[in-house]
């Protein structure tokens, strides 16, 4: 029976757990609120062909001939602005190249962002020196949940993912399921007093995860559903890189 990908809105783990399948994409809470940040060098907003948009930062400089990893990332508000400028001075510290997107967001359907997602991620790497098999996605709550969900639904095209306080969406929590995605590794920020999605219940994820052949790794933090701060960001992103 074909699976069904339904976007009911779900703001608690209780919600996650009791709405099983009909769990939404994205539905894990909204990206915490934050005074306005200032974009790092040298990004840059790219429109495509309709709403398709993304905003992506390039690494310094970079070597001719050498090709670099790319973390793209997905925010719960579809506002790239939500990792600035932590997380895009850390790719860069990290001789990665950043790229976020402006047409995820919470409760949107799998037709409306995942296309605009896969023609974002081949825009950049037909625009700059991107590794194929290092391309990376990265989101918080409900971005993150997306993340595994484009890993599913384009086979080998993501590397691994990077997810900040975001659960497995419900149709991925079957033994094996995500070996579909051909991730090669995972690694989970956990704020240790998320009480949306909850430490305990990510340590269940990353036994599913585990269970798909996927290496994966847990980071913690002080904090509850917020995004992380540059060091663990940092440890993450390296260890992500190192594993796959």
């Amino acid at each position: 029976m074909k699976k069904v990908w339904p976007l009911y809105a779900s703001n608690t783990l209780t919600g996650i757990l009791s709405l099983s399948i009909l769990i939404a994409v994205g539905g894990c809470g909204g990206a915490p609120q934050a005074p306005k940040k200032t974009p790092p060098p040298l990004v840059k907003k790219v429109q495509l062909q309709g709403e398709t948009a993304y905003d992506v930062c390039s690494v310094p400089n970079p070597e001719k001939g050498k090709k670099y990893p790319l973390f793209f990332f997905l925010s719960p508000n579809g506002n790239p602005r939500d990792f600035y400028p932590v997380q895009a001075e850390v790719c860069l510290q990290n001789s990665c190249f950043f790229g976020a997107s402006y047409n995820f967001r919470n409760n949107v359907s799998l037709d409306n962002f995942l296309p605009a997602l896969k023609a974002s991620i081949w825009d950049i790497s037909s625009r700059y020196p991107i590794d194929p098999k290092r391309v990376y996605l990265c989101g918080f709550s409900g971005g993150g949940m997306a993340s595994y969900v484009t890993a599913y639904f384009n086979p080998g095209l993501i590397r691994g993912v990077l997810s900040n306080d975001g659960a497995l969406h419900a149709n991925l929590l079957e033994p094996g399921e995500l070996k579909q995605s051909q991730l090669k590794a995972v690694a989970i920020l956990s704020g240790t007093m998320d009480a949306v999605v909850t430490p305990d219940y990510l340590k269940q994820n990353a036994k599913i995860v585990e269970g798909a052949g996927i290496k994966v790794q847990i980071f913690s933090f002080e904090g509850d559903h917020v995004i992380a701060g540059p060091e663990e960001w940092d440890k993450a992103m390296k260890w992500l890189l190192k594993e796959s």
